[in-house]
């Protein structure tokens, strides 16, 4: 587990993040919960499919509401649950791949709920690409939702960041 730093140099363990989620509450009118986390357990192993638990005790879905867009040096999104079930703190939400413009693989992991996501509630994520790559060049980062993947391509050219 670890990332790039903004010097390029490989770091183990999870780069710091910002933000955090706050708890929805069951009966929410459709809360916006943000979460920052993401953690590659598994990811460099090849284990890829995930199976979250609603809080029934059955299997939760989620799908994309607003799809992965890069904004200054964020990349965020939202989704939510389908068939209204509620999810509960832990569940695996989306599958996160980060690659070089030559579609080698060089970083990801998965995005996590950190507090319940209610029946009515949308969740938001964000990621800094630049905790993954800060050397210059052209990358593609792919968010995976259930079978829904989505993509983002960007360039980083003397520490900046920009669509491509």
């Amino acid at each position: 587990m670890g990332y790039y730093d903004e010097s390029g140099v490989w770091v183990e363990g999870e780069p710091e993040t910002e933000g955090g989620g706050y708890d929805s509450g069951w009966d929410a009118p459709g809360e916006t919960v943000y979460d920052h986390s993401w953690d590659t357990g598994g990811f460099e192993d090849g284990v890829h499919a995930y199976e979250a638990l609603a809080v029934d005790g059955g299997v939760v879905e989620f799908e994309f509401v607003d799809p992965p867009t890069l904004s200054g040096d964020t990349i965020s999104y939202s989704y939510k649950t389908k068939d209204r079930k509620k999810a509960q703190a832990g569940a695996v939400v989306a599958q996160i791949a980060v690659l070089k413009g030559d579609n080698e693989l060089i970083g990801g992991g998965s995005n996590k709920l950190k507090t319940d996501l209610g029946p009515n509630d949308t969740g938001a994520s964000s990621i800094r690409p630049q905790n993954y790559t800060s050397a210059d060049g052209d990358y593609t980062i792919t968010i995976t939702i259930g079978n829904d993947i989505r993509t983002v391509k960007y360039r980083i050219q003397a520490g900046s960041i920009s669509a491509r």
